[in-house]
């Protein structure tokens, strides 16, 4: 008798990681090739998504993902930068989050917000993850545990589930922004 039970294999806490510094670098790049002639609705979809992103990622690095890595190191003054860098991210996130498209330093924000990322995402790749790799921090386990905190506060944030964040995301955003 066949079952069409999916089978769900877990990803490491740094390959979860990863995959997610990858979609975020993505948005940025998708941003600046619509910078100058994108539509209104495409960039600001983009930067919603982009910015939900950083800041479910941001909440599961700080609550599990740091603590975790601090403990097995023992020297935690990167983790306090990372930390930093959450900080000075999440305020042009706010400021994104108050401001649409055709404002006049959108555009720059967002811009400024994807060259902060990109040089913590590469300190992350570069420094923290090597050295927790030579760590014995069961990472499978770790990744569970982030990945299940990553759909608890997509719920928290009003979405059900990954599959319709994007949707949401855009139906919100483009009610709100959009009827000037």
């Amino acid at each position: 008798m066949s079952t069409d039970k999916k089978v769900v294999l877990s990803k490491d806490a740094i390959t979860l990681l990863n995959d997610e510094h990858k979609k975020i670098q993505k948005a940025f790049k998708d941003f600046e090739r619509l910078k100058k002639r994108g539509s209104i609705r495409n960039k600001l979809e983009i930067v919603r998504q982009a910015c939900i992103d950083l800041k479910v990622h941001a909440l599961i690095e700080e609550e599990i993902f740091y603590p975790a890595v601090c403990k097995v190191i023992g020297n935690c003054d990167f983790l306090l930068e990372a930390r930093v860098e959450h900080m000075e991210a999440n305020n042009l996130i706010v400021q994104l989050d108050s401001m649409k498209p055709g404002d006049e330093l959108y555009n720059a924000k967002f811009s400024v917000l994807g060259k902060n990322i990109y040089h913590h995402i590469m300190e992350e790749e570069s420094v923290m993850f090597p050295l927790v790799n030579e760590t014995n921090l069961d990472l499978i386990a770790l990744g569970d545990h982030m990945a299940l905190r990553k759909d608890q506060l997509l719920s928290e944030m009003g979405f059900s589930n990954r599959r319709t964040q994007a949707a949401k995301s855009v139906r919100d955003a483009s009610e709100a922004r959009l009827v000037d």
